[in-house]
């Protein structure tokens, strides 16, 4: 369980199965049974649309991390350190060498993970491409077992991170101060022992007062106890003994286990945080010999650029073109530009944001099929729907036509005018906030046909 670096989403792994059974699961590939990475914002939304084939086949996911909701990292008892965005179909190894890891998480933009036995970064900043090196953490002990962990920067002296804790099964809740002059992390003592079997852990900074909530025992469900989730207070600062006394807050009732902990998910409101990038209205669209793709950047400010992005499968994606902003000044922005280049069949689009920081932020993919004739339909994905975003692709004549979402009773809770050109269509919806858990139809209502796809939101 982590909560994104920039705090308005949590993630957390499972699998793309039904509950109940006697079969262990963990076993199975992860083509038959997909490993899944949930996102859930601070309304309390779930988004359970990344069911991965490629993720921890044969073995448990174990951790995944966000910066903001659309980026995701993940380790699991198998097949190395992967990245995807929400609601992919795939995921890419960033690095094979590590087969096995526990825990990874993001702190001050880099990414790091936990073994059982080390600590250590992943690339550098927050990496998406393959052939990334581990860097480990040198001076923390070859022994133990190391699951969640928390970084602090703390000593004004030291830029960067500073402290380190670590929820070690075998050694306890540990913690580490880093020495600037040698690069070493050196061990500034621990609390518990062995079977205090500590798993789970978050905290927050106070000046030099670090608050800390972990998770202990949790781990032994099997002798009657579902764990504890515990406070600690430390007060030593950098480089001091690890003071405090682990309190009791709650325990796991009957048939339940603690492991991971978060703080929950927060609003971010736009006049506390203007964010450079935020898409919106993302299209592709048919013209003549041609494929058009129109976007909308709703705060653009702080953009270094935009590259528009195909696919064919919707994993393995290519440059279209780069453009550079055209406001940077916190206002809206549009653009459209023209791809000559699409294949026959199936086309996906994305647009990369790259800030001028250097970090990048995806938009939602659509999908556009290009045929040679132009035979009406209508298609909608995800469906099942359980995000707030549908994108759906239909082939219709020149013409004037209304895009409605309609419910079970008959009632319009949405309805959009679209003007179109004749040929292949596709793009986004946000869906208002009066369509909740049920059955509802997709209208594309125009003179000359009506086209209709039931959905079902989740």
């Amino acid at each position: 369980l982590n909560r994104s670096s920039d705090g308005r989403f949590l993630t957390l792994t499972g699998y793309a199965q039904e509950p109940g059974g006697t079969d262990a699961i963990a076993g199975t590939t992860a083509s038959t049974v997909n490993r899944v990475i949930g996102v859930v914002d601070y309304l309390g939304n779930i988004n359970t649309s990344t069911a991965l084939p490629d993720y921890s086949s044969k073995g448990s996911p174990r951790s995944a991390v966000t910066d903001n909701g659309t980026n995701l990292w993940m380790v699991g008892a198998f097949g190395g350190i992967r990245y995807a965005i929400t609601g992919a179909a795939a995921s890419t190894v960033i690095n094979s060498d590590i087969a096995t890891s526990r825990i990874v998480s993001i702190f001050n933009s880099q990414l790091f993970i936990s073994m059982a036995t080390k600590t250590g970064k992943i690339g550098a900043g927050l990496p998406t491409g393959p052939k990334q090196l581990y860097t480990d953490m040198p001076g923390l002990p070859s022994t133990g077992n190391q699951y969640q962990f928390q970084l602090f920067d703390i000593n004004p002296d030291i830029p960067g991170v500073d402290v380190l804790y670590v929820a070690d099964q075998d050694l306890g809740l540990s913690k580490y101060s880093l020495n600037a002059t040698t690069g070493e992390w050196k061990s500034n003592g621990s609390l518990g022992v062995k079977l205090d079997y500590y798993r789970g852990l978050t905290g927050i900074a106070n000046a030099n007062v670090i608050t800390l909530y972990a998770i202990r025992k949790g781990g032994r469900i099997s002798d009657g106890n579902g764990g504890d989730l515990v406070l600690v207070n430390d007060a030593s600062g950098y480089n001091g003994t690890l003071t405090g006394t682990p309190t009791v807050l709650a325990s796991a009732g009957t048939n339940m286990g603690f492991r991971g902990i978060a703080f929950a998910p927060k609003a971010i409101l736009k006049e506390d945080i203007i964010l450079p990038v935020e898409f919106s209205n993302v299209k592709a669209t048919q013209v003549a010999d041609a494929v058009q793709i129109s976007f909308t950047n709703a705060v653009e400010s702080d953009v270094a650029e935009y590259t528009i992005e195909r696919s064919s499968n919707a994993k393995d994606f290519t440059p279209v073109t780069t453009i550079l902003p055209a406001q940077n000044n916190g206002s809206e922005a549009h653009y459209t530009q023209i791809d000559k280049a699409f294949e026959n069949g199936n086309n996906f689009y994305r647009i990369k944001g790259v800030e001028t920081s250097g970090k990048m932020l995806y938009s939602a993919v659509v999908k556009i099929t290009i045929s040679s004739g132009h035979t009406a339909y209508l298609n909608l994905f995800p469906n099942p729907v359980t995000g707030s975003v549908i994108s759906w692709e239909a082939a219709l004549p020149k013409g004037n036509y209304k895009v409605q979402i309609i419910n079970s009773a008959g009632q319009i809770l949405y309805s959009q005018n679209l003007n179109h050109t004749g040929g292949n269509i596709s793009q986004t919806t946000n869906l208002p906030s009066t369509v909740k858990g049920g059955m509802y139809t997709l209208q594309i209502n125009g003179d000359v046909m009506r086209l209709n796809k039931n959905f079902l939101k989740q």
